[in-house]
C-alpha cells in the first residue's frame, strides 16, 4: 500500500530566491526518514500546470499510479516519444544526495530559460524502480534518460511507494 506523507517547508516561496540547499536538505531528510532502503524513481509535480486540486491528483495518482490520464494536462516531452509513461529521475533513497536540490533548482530555473515563471514543486511521486524501465530518448538531439514505462502497464498503482506532499 503507497503512503501519503507530508513536509512542511514555509520558506520555499517562489516569491522570493529560493536557497535550493535549504529546501533541497528538508526534502532530502524527509525522503530518507520515510523511504528507506527503497530504489525509486521520483517524478515531482507543480499544481500549478494542472486543472484539478492537489488532492485529487493524490487520489488519481494512489487509483491510476500516475497523474497522467487526464487527456487536457499536457505533459512536457509526452507527445513526442508516446511510450513514455512518466519522467523522472532514479535514486536509492539511502546513498542518494541532492534529490530535492535538483529537483527544486531544475523546476525554479528551466521555465525561466525558456519565458516561463518558476514552478513550485507540491507533489514528489515515489515509485518502485523495480517496476519501471526506462525509455531511451533524446531532446533537441541530446540523449536523455528521465523517460520511464511501466513494466506492468495493468498494475501502475502497485508502482507506487508513496506520494509526499511539499507544504
Amino acid at each position: 500500500m503507497a503512503k501519503i506523507t507530508e513536509v512542511s517547508i514555509p520558506e520555499y516561496d517562489l516569491k522570493k530566491k529560493v536557497d535550493y540547499d535549504a529546501v533541497g536538505r528538508k526534502i532530502d531528510d524527509h525522503l530518507k526518514k520515510h523511504f528507506r532502503g527503497k530504489k525509486a524513481v521520483i517524478r515531482a509535480i507543480s499544481s500549478s500546470e494542472r486543472n484539478e486540486d492537489l488532492d485529487e491528483t493524490v487520489k488519481t495518482i494512489l487509483k491510476h499510479g500516475t497523474d497522467r490520464t487526464c487527456p487536457d494536462v499536457k505533459g512536457r516531452g509526452y507527445d513526442k516519444n508516446p511510450d513514455i509513461d512518466i519522467f523522472g529521475a532514479q535514486y536509492d533513497i539511502d546513498s542518494a544526495e541532492a534529490i530535492g536540490r535538483d529537483f527544486v533548482q531544475h523546476f525554479y530555473e528551466d521555465p525561466q530559460k525558456h519565458g516561463a515563471d518558476p514552478l513550485k514543486i507540491d507533489l514528489l511521486v515515489v515509485y518502485d524502480a523495480q517496476q519501471l524501465e526506462r525509455v531511451p530518448h533524446s531532446v533537441r538531439d541530446k540523449p536523455r534518460h528521465d523517460g520511464y514505462r511501466f513494466k506492468h502497464p495493468e498494475k501502475k498503482h502497485e508502482a507506487v511507494h508513496g506520494v509526499v506532499k511539499i507544504k
